[in-house]
């Protein structure tokens, strides 16, 4: 053979190698191209919206049972047993979020400091999934408007807040 066909062949299978690798690059590139777009599009962000959820009014009526016993008792530890890991407590103007054994001490000494003479739910409703029970404490010296807010979590209902007002 002669040189230039040899240098033609030579040309050739460069020429060859360099579009297979141009090619391969290319599809690797597009390759990237893609788990990144793919990348992108997983991690957007996804807005999930819930509905407050509705209490029946079986459990409705239980929570009330107890925080009317409670509360027509002076039981703080009846009223424990809705108790979250904290609430909020606001007995006249004193407000604070309280763990459930110091929410148990505040309550007992508000009852043992004010023994009470009767105790009715004058008035509840719901809202935003959150019930809400409005009360009358009448002790021998004062009156005091009581609200206890419950709303369930975690398939269980929890007393969130409790005012009492002079």
């Amino acid at each position: 053979m002669d040189n230039s066909k040899i240098n033609v062949n030579i040309e050739m299978k460069n020429l060859i190698v360099l579009f297979f690798l141009l090619a391969s690059i290319s599809s690797f590139a597009q390759n990237i191209n893609e788990e990144l777009v793919l990348a992108k599009i997983e991690s957007t962000p996804k807005t999930v919206t819930m509905e407050p959820k509705e209490m029946s009014p079986e459990i409705i009526l239980s929570v009330k049972s107890d925080i009317l016993s409670g509360f027509s008792n002076g039981n703080a530890k009846l009223l424990s047993n809705y108790f979250p890991s904290n609430l909020d407590v606001t007995i006249t103007g004193k407000s604070n979020l309280y763990s459930k054994s110091q929410a148990v001490q505040v309550l007992s000494t508000f009852f043992s400091q004010n023994r009470v003479s009767s105790f009715s739910i004058i008035h509840e409703g719901q809202s935003n999934g959150t019930k809400y029970f409005i009360g009358t404490y009448v002790s021998a010296s004062k009156k005091f408007r009581v609200t206890v807010n419950v709303k369930s979590s975690g398939g269980s209902e929890q007393i969130t807040s409790i005012t009492i007002e002079a």
